[in-house]
């Protein structure tokens, strides 16, 4: 009795049967394309079902359907990726009537100066120190984060706040007063705070221009342009309580 065929081979030659019907449908264009690819790939499954099997393995229907479902995605793609090599890109765009794969538009171009905000804290309005976030530059000794597989919302807004040179987005007021109300669940989004869970009495915000330094620097960035972006403020200053007061914040904060 022949040896079973190795995952790795049945996979391939699936792959390679799924991939035939996306092919010859995208090639063909249009709904006729559509169609056509269709009835192949529908044709593919029955055969796979009964062909790509080994003793105690067997492709199933999700996996077929995976499968396929991906090769029309690397199909339709094309037009993407030539489009990214351009050095005009349209943004926002789809370029088939499946809408599969399209462009999206905030990043066609990417400035050149980079301002980021670092967020301080102090016991006595003299002495500060800065709060880290897990991805985001601060410390300029600190290497840049390899992101995934989650997300860093927090992060991220931060980065489009610094964008402007006042605070404009009234949630990361509501931050900062979490910050002050010593709210466990915000310290969960810190990488490292300077405070051990304490609250501190006042925050402020600087913006600085950040530069990302060669490999053979002694830091990873440096940064100039200091600006004062949010004065420093403690859960008593009038004015960070009007502003919440509009919103209905602040929200109820959770204590160890």
């Amino acid at each position: 009795m022949p040896a079973p065929e190795p995952r790795d081979g049945l996979q391939l030659r699936a792959a390679i049967l799924i991939a035939f019907p996306a092919f010859a449908g995208a090639a063909i264009g249009g709904w006729t394309g559509l169609v056509i690819g269709a009835v192949l790939g529908a044709l593919v499954c029955v055969v796979m079902r009964t062909w790509l099997r080994t003793p105690g393995m067997r492709i199933d229907g999700h996996q077929i359907a995976v499968g396929l479902f991906a090769a029309l995605v690397i199909v339709k793609s094309w037009p993407v990726v030539d489009n990214l090599t351009k050095h005009k890109q349209a943004m926002n765009t789809e370029f088939d009537r499946l809408a599969l794969v399209n462009t999206y538009g905030a990043f066609g171009s990417v400035g050149a100066v980079r301002h980021e905000l670092v967020i301080e804290g102090s016991m006595d309005g003299e002495h500060w120190k800065a709060y880290e976030l897990p991805c985001k530059p601060g410390a300029l000794d600190r290497r840049p984060c390899v992101l995934g597989p989650y997300h860093r919302r927090l992060d991220w807004l931060i980065w489009f706040s610094a964008m402007y040179d006042q605070p404009e987005d009234p949630w990361i007021l509501h931050f900062v007063w979490k910050l002050l109300d010593g709210d466990r669940m915000v310290r969960r989004l810190l990488a490292v705070d300077p405070f051990d869970g304490r609250a501190p009495k006042y925050v402020r915000i600087l913006r600085f221009v950040y530069h990302l330094e060669p490999y053979s620097s002694p830091t990873w960035w440096t940064r100039d342009s200091e600006q004062l972006w949010l004065p420093p403020v403690s859960l008593d200053t009038p004015e960070l309580r009007q502003v919440l007061a509009q919103f209905n914040w602040p929200s109820p904060s959770v204590h160890e």
